[in-house]
């Protein structure tokens, strides 16, 4: 137990566990079958803001830089490179950011950090720290890593690989959910045993590990679809939960609970897929064509005939034409640089820079979209400060907002992340992002303003991303007096190195 005597001060360690995508809500509702959890959520729940409403794949970033999207310009694996006009992987050579982890090193302090998402291929002296990257990670820039070759050889030998596997999002059937399943049950389970082995090979001030299994389960395992049918075995999802909790408890039995800060974190929610990302395409190549003045019908105002359609584009047709599951045999044989290209082509191929002045970006949720700015992008065509972009943000704003599914309108608001996320990079994060209201995924739209649009949702993904970042403490918590904990993802940096006696601003 914590000396209620002890005076407030830097803890001689910490530690970290993050639960990539754990849902607030979903725990609270059952934490009668969490023991850990549960006993962690009677000390007290702390909010954590996030990007995540905007920009959830930036929250990961966030927290390891200490910046908000526009001081690390990440929001997506794969981003818009204005220079070379094209989607592209991200990269360190062009968007490299250094976690805080590593200045804490340079300080005389030892780390250890167990695949954080959306780090770049480690720098770390090992002599100073360790870093393994990618073991059983849902998002990352790079494959299973570290700094330390040895140390993951002998990883891999003892526990062998992650069971999780690469995300593939396509519809599954019921045997396929039941095994995805029990493979993050087992993958969980694992992940106690890994960060327990590796906490204590390491005995470091700073220890650092993420549960990727929610954030994988959350998107295929979600119980409540609106009542519709999704094939998810029933408690599959808590199955899930249950086993992180027994993973952290794995790694507390290694931890001086008296010596140590321990703070469970979460940078976002999930919950019910009530996304329509899927219409985004087609809405934007419509109000392409309505601006370039396609022929309109006399009664709604949209395009018709074949402008109405957008350009045909055969990869896009293929990957909604071919089944769920040849698609995924075929991309776990393609290379990573093969499904980059497919995906590319599926959202610019065939287009025209000259003429086009706005377009959509690969999301995970949200609708990313981007214009076409002169000065900026390589073969920009519009400009700024022109009347030609008042005349099209209107229409595109009108546009979006006038979506319907039935009565309900779909676009509760476009916001601009830019001005939201300034920094040196907010040049690399999309235009506008579209935010959805709470509706289930439609097949079919209706604008008064552009016409009817039939789309499916096909990435058998049930539930999506949502905000709501949390964080539960326990250990020497008498050095949080006067210091409460992180109330934004960017503010571990500054109170971890507070924790340490290490200024890290």
């Amino acid at each position: 137990m914590t000396d209620p005597t002890r005076q407030p001060g830097p803890a001689t360690r910490v530690v970290l566990i993050g639960l990539d995508a754990g849902d607030v809500d979903f725990i609270r509702g059952h934490l009668a079958e969490l023991p850990n959890l549960r006993g962690l959520f009677e000390g007290g729940v702390h909010s954590l803001a996030s990007p995540a409403e905007t920009l959830t794949s930036a929250v990961w970033p966030s927290f390891a830089s200490g910046e908000g999207p526009g001081g690390h310009g990440i929001y997506y694996p794969m981003q818009w490179d204005a220079g070379r006009m094209q989607m592209r992987r991200v990269t360190e050579d062009w968007l490299y950011y250094e976690p805080f982890w590593y200045e804490l090193a340079r300080q005389g302090k030892r780390v250890t950090v167990v695949d954080a998402p959306f780090t770049f291929p480690s720098r770390l002296d090992p002599q100073r720290g360790i870093e393994v990257l990618n073991w059983g990670s849902q998002e990352c820039f790079a494959d299973y890593h570290s700094n330390s070759p040895q140390l993951a050889r002998d990883l891999v030998r003892r526990f062998g690989k992650h069971p999780m596997g690469d995300d593939v999002p396509v519809p599954e059937p019921p045997h396929r959910l039941a095994k995805l399943r029990d493979d993050l049950v087992a993958g969980a389970r694992r992940k106690g045993e890994v960060s327990r082995w590796l906490y204590e090979q390491t005995l470091p001030e700073l220890f650092v590990t993420v549960f990727a299994e929610l954030h994988r389960g959350g998107h295929i395992l979600w119980p409540d679809f609106g009542g519709r049918p999704t094939g998810v075995p029933e408690g599959a999802l808590l199955d899930v939960y249950q086993a992180v909790d027994e993973g952290i408890g794995t790694l507390l039995e290694a931890v001086d609970l008296e010596r140590t800060l321990v703070g469970v974190f979460s940078v976002h929610g999930m919950g019910p897929n009530q996304t329509q990302e899927h219409f985004v395409l087609p809405v934007m190549e419509r109000i392409q064509s309505a601006f370039a003045g396609a022929p309109v019908d006399a009664n709604t105002g949209a395009p018709e005939g074949e402008a109405a359609a957008g350009s045909f584009n055969p990869m896009r047709f293929l990957r909604q034409a071919v089944p769920p599951r040849l698609q995924l045999a075929i991309a776990h044989a393609l290379p990573v640089g093969v499904r980059d290209w497919v995906v590319r082509r599926s959202f610019q191929g065939g287009l025209d820079w000259q003429e086009t002045l706005g377009f959509a970006l690969v999301a995970s949720g949200e609708g990313y979209l981007r214009f076409n700015v002169k000065n900026r992008e390589a073969e920009g065509a519009l400009g700024i400060h022109d009347p030609e972009f008042g005349r099209f943000l209107e229409l595109l704003e009108r546009g979006f907002h006038s979506l319907n599914a039935g009565e309900e309108p779909v676009v509760r608001e476009l916001a601009e992340v830019q001005s939201m996320y300034p920094g040196p990079r907010a040049r690399y994060l999309p235009d506008r992002v579209v935010l959805w209201n709470p509706v289930l995924p439609a097949d079919t739209l209706h604008s008064e303003v552009l016409g009817h649009f039939q789309a499916k949702h096909a990435n058998g993904r049930i539930g999506e991303h949502r905000s709501g970042g949390f964080s539960v403490w326990t250990g020497a918590t008498g050095c949080l007096e006067g210091d409460a904990p992180p109330a934004d993802v960017t503010g571990f940096r500054s109170f971890v190195g507070r924790r340490l006696g290490v200024d890290l601003g």
